[in-house]
């Protein structure tokens, strides 16, 4: 056997007794803490603009080697300014506007791992859904200033994956893409709901 050979067996059976020794431990319990980036899914959000400030924490408990349930809360905000054509009380007003948005989400979450072997790289499909409380503040040349608070439900259905660097510890990265639909309104703009993609990227432990 060639040293080129035996160097790619020996790789081989480095990672299957990685992939085995992780698969051996019992860590149900996972914490993690992420940050995400959040744009609009279609038009007449009441934001057009890409909301860089996403903190998020989540608790997660593995029933069983394939399905995993959990608690998750993430606040957002993002701010807006410029000129805009909005409707504002039925009308169509145009000029310079100053608008917020600030959201805290609270959900129950479940993630379905397609594969029960809990190896170094577990693709998971995810389903969210909760309440979110949302502010609302518009403010301009030719609109009053507005502020409108609500709660509504939130829907959240995604994908994405966990990545352990080291089989025998429970450090993880977690990286997911979801659509996110929240009945959040704001009813001087006529606005009833909002929809946006999140990326969300977090750093997790497993005990």
């Amino acid at each position: 056997m060639s040293a080129f050979s035996k160097y790619i067996l020996a790789t081989g059976l480095l990672i299957m007794i990685c992939i085995n020794g992780f698969a051996q431990t019992d860590r149900k319990n996972s914490l993690s803490l992420g940050w995400g980036v959040s744009t609009p899914a279609s038009d007449g959000n009441f934001l057009n603009n890409a909301a860089w400030t996403n903190p998020s924490l989540q608790w997660d408990y593995r029933i069983i080697p394939q399905l995993s349930i959990g608690l998750f809360a993430g606040y957002g905000t993002t701010n807006e300014k410029g000129v805009t054509n909005d409707i504002y009380d039925g009308a169509t007003v145009s000029g310079h506007s100053d608008r917020t948005l600030s959201h805290l989400t609270t959900a129950v979450t479940l993630r379905y791992f397609p594969w029960e072997n809990r190896g170094l790289l577990q693709p998971y499909l995810l389903l969210s859904g909760g309440m979110q409380y949302a502010n609302f503040e518009i403010t301009g040349d030719t609109i009053y200033t507005t502020q409108h608070k609500n709660w509504a439900a939130v829907a959240v259905p995604g994908i994405g994956a966990r990545i352990y660097p080291i089989a025998t510890k429970g450090l993880f990265v977690d990286l997911n893409g979801t659509w996110k639909w929240a009945g959040n309104g704001l009813p001087v703009m006529d606005i009833n709901s909002q929809s946006n993609i999140e990326i969300r990227l977090s750093v997790g432990i497993g005990f």
